[in-house]
C-alpha cells in the first residue's frame, strides 16, 4: 500500500485544518447549511450532492 495515501482509519488524516476553505468564488454560489453558518462553511452532504449532479448535467 502507498505510504502517500492516508488510512481511512486513521482519525488526524482527514481532520479539518487551516487549508480547508472553499474558495470565494465557489463558496459564493453554494447555499449556507444554516443561518449561523459563516462565509466559506461547507453545506450539508445532500446539498453538496445536488450541486455536483446538477454540475454535469444530472437530475437530482
Amino acid at each position: 500500500m502507498p505510504t502517500s495515501v492516508p488510512r481511512w482509519s486513521d482519525p488526524d488524516a482527514f481532520a479539518p485544518d487551516a487549508t480547508d476553505e472553499l474558495p470565494p468564488e465557489i463558496a459564493a454560489e453554494l447555499p449556507l447549511r444554516t443561518a449561523s453558518a459563516g462565509p466559506g462553511e461547507v453545506p450539508d452532504l445532500d446539498t453538496l450532492l445536488e450541486v455536483a449532479v446538477s454540475s454535469v448535467g444530472g437530475t437530482p
